[in-house]
């Protein structure tokens, strides 16, 4: 964390000039989307109308409802992201 600015804080990896925020990462990006996927079908398991919920209530579903599976993702999709905005360095 490094203080930076809200409207500074842009997405380096989908180039949509898109704040790129908890939520943009967890549930948005492009950059992970096959990825999520895996966590989607998992939540779709779990929560039958998961499709249907606002992007806050998806985010609490996946916390308390397949944090397991959401544990993946994030570990996998952070070290995604590492291995790019090193790359654009």
């Amino acid at each position: 964390y490094t203080r930076t600015l809200l409207e500074n804080r842009t997405c380096k990896l989908c180039n949509n000039d898109v704040i790129e925020d908890e939520m943009h990462f967890l549930l948005q990006c492009k950059t992970y989307g096959e990825d999520r996927k895996k966590m989607f079908i998992k939540a779709k398991e779990e929560v039958n109308n998961f499709e249907d919920l606002s992007d806050v209530e998806k985010m609490k579903c996946l916390f308390h409802n397949v944090g397991r599976q959401t544990a993946k993702f994030i570990k996998k999709a952070y070290n995604t992201r590492f291995l790019i905005v090193n790359r654009l360095q």
